[in-house]
């Protein structure tokens, strides 16, 4: 992906497309089974402060979610099809 980069390489956008979205689905299923774990089967993987629920769990996975969206959203108009 660097080669394509560094080379402007046209299938740069499509692989970096793929692997930003890659990310984000990946941290939305963590969310999602955490949270079906938390509610449904009352189960917690995390201590129980409130500061390493919201500073680990949420704000340090969230950075994976802004980070490949902020790398997607400016290259999907240069993606075609």
């Amino acid at each position: 992906m660097v080669y394509f980069i560094i080379t402007s390489h046209p299938l740069r956008y499509p692989l970096q497309a793929i692997v930003s979205l890659g990310q984000i689905y990946g941290d939305v299923l963590y969310y999602a089974t955490s949270m079906f774990d938390h509610y449904y089967k009352n189960l917690t993987y995390c201590r129980p402060e409130g500061y390493y629920f919201w500073f680990y769990f949420v704000f340090m996975n969230f950075i994976w979610i802004v980070i490949p969206g902020c790398k997607y959203c400016p290259q999907a108009p240069n993606l075609n099809f």
